[in-house]
């Protein structure tokens, strides 16, 4: 299929926008953008698990014809939500998020081709439907909450977990995806819009974050404990930048995972992809980093057996909660300890953007690209995930050990991979064991 090309009149118009205001804010070395689209080819192996299904949120698929439905719905909500407003009408807090519009663009890391007013009510919209969606996870433990804000009660049933609308798990899967994601601080001005006070927003959101991030989880069991741990971080405020971030944290605490990001400068921005001489550096030496890492990486770990043949030389598996140890190889006992993951509608979304959000925000280590790509290794058959199911690491809901080998085998091509600090030594310990039971098959 041919590239489509650009119209003289729209790449004449861009460059003189640039050149009358100078993308100050869009160039400034301390500007990094924390919302990306998923490069093509990605997209291309599995975009349903990428692109929202039901619901766009944020710029990115905004007014998409196969997702206008929404709409409706954001119109119908935002009325009710009108009426308890304790800061006047919608249309004020409409102007307040206009006049944050700099700051919004500089959280996308594409070209945002509409004017600020479009964007205000955009955000608005779009943030008053993720308040209300996350919102119910907590409404079935928490009376208060029902009596409070009975509006998720009050709309139809895509709205209600205990109902299970066929939209209910669609929906939770978009709110999750990265292209679909949008600024938490706008989140935090609905909020203080809705409530009357900033202090209140934020508990409010501290809670219904958490909650969100606790059932879209498929790591299982959630123990109590663990969400109270997770809930310390938001003590003093919510610093994470939107919710998929929020639920990255939920899942790799912030001091595994060496949170000093170096936003990866991908961008495809504006009509004219790789507009800025110094854009474009930044990725050719971003991209051959990349290949230089990944080439280290697959010379020291290609051999990493499979399951079934680990279990074959006297391997155990030991599953345990996520959070709560670390994965690692007891010789001793030979038995490698891996997390528990209920493999269902969540899992493929789940583990692709994770995944997703770790390579872009370029964090000191990849905890969570590192689980991935071991668990990649380890299932190459059915039979991997039959011996990992024996064992409770791996639950499964999506019908066929088949299903779940597949999502596991398709992972693979989603990894950005670099230097796995935190797992080499389990793999070599692995690896070592592997080859000393050379001949020995149980």
């Amino acid at each position: 299929m041919p590239v489509p090309k650009v119209r003289a009149s729209q790449w004449l118009e861009q460059i003189k926008n640039t050149q009358k205001h100078g993308e100050e804010q869009d160039m400034s070395p301390h500007v990094h953008p924390y919302i990306f689209t998923i490069p093509e080819p990605l997209r291309t192996e599995r975009p349903e698990a990428y692109l929202p299904q039901v619901v766009s949120l944020g710029p990115y698929h905004h007014l998409k014809l196969e997702l206008y439905e929404s709409e409706r719905y954001k119109s119908r909500l935002t009325i009710q939500v009108e009426k308890r407003a304790e800061q006047g009408p919608f249309e004020a807090l409409v102007k307040e998020i206009i006049s944050m519009a700099g700051d919004i663009r500089n959280s996308y890391n594409d070209h945002i081709d509409c004017g600020d007013e479009v964007l205000g009510w955009m955000m608005a919209r779009d943030a008053a439907f993720i308040l209300q969606f996350i919102g119910c996870y907590d409404y079935l433990e928490s009376p208060i909450l029902q009596q409070t804000n009975p509006c998720c009660w009050n709309m139809e049933a895509v709205f209600n977990p205990e109902r299970k609308s066929p939209l209910f798990f669609p929906l939770q899967a978009d709110i999750f995806k990265l292209e679909n994601q949008v600024p938490i601080f706008i989140l935090k001005k609905v909020l203080a819009w809705q409530t009357g006070s900033e202090s209140q927003a934020l508990e409010r959101l501290k809670m219904t974050v958490s909650s969100a991030c606790t059932k879209f989880s498929p790591f299982i069991p959630v123990r109590e404990s663990f969400r109270s741990t997770t809930l310390l971080q938001y003590s003093n405020s919510l610093d994470e930048r939107h919710i998929l971030e929020c639920l990255y944290n939920f899942v790799v605490p912030k001091t595994d995972a060496g949170h000093i990001s170096v936003p990866v400068e991908d961008s495809h921005n504006g009509i004219v992809p790789g507009f800025t001489t110094s854009q474009f550096l930044r990725r050719l030496t971003s991209k051959f980093r990349g290949l230089i890492s990944q080439k280290s990486y697959l010379k020291s770990h290609k051999n990493l057996p499979s399951a079934t043949h680990l279990h074959r030389r006297g391997v155990k598996f030991t599953a345990f909660t996520w959070g709560s140890q670390e994965i690692r190889f007891d010789k001793a006992s030979s038995t490698l300890f891996l997390p528990c993951i209920e493999m269902d509608y969540r899992a493929d979304v789940f583990l692709r953007n994770m995944v997703a959000v770790e390579a872009f925000m370029k964090w000191k280590t990849r905890l969570f690209t590192c689980y991935a790509d071991l668990m990649d290794r380890l299932i190459d058959t059915p039979n991997d995930v039959a011996a990992l199911k024996k064992y409770g690491v791996i639950y499964s809901n999506l019908g066929s050990d088949k299903e779940v080998s597949n999502l596991w085998n398709g992972i693979s091509t989603s990894i950005w991979r670099s230097a796995y600090d935190p797992i080499d030594q389990t793999i070599k310990d692995v690896n070592d064991y592997y080859r000393s039971r050379y001949g020995v098959l149980l």
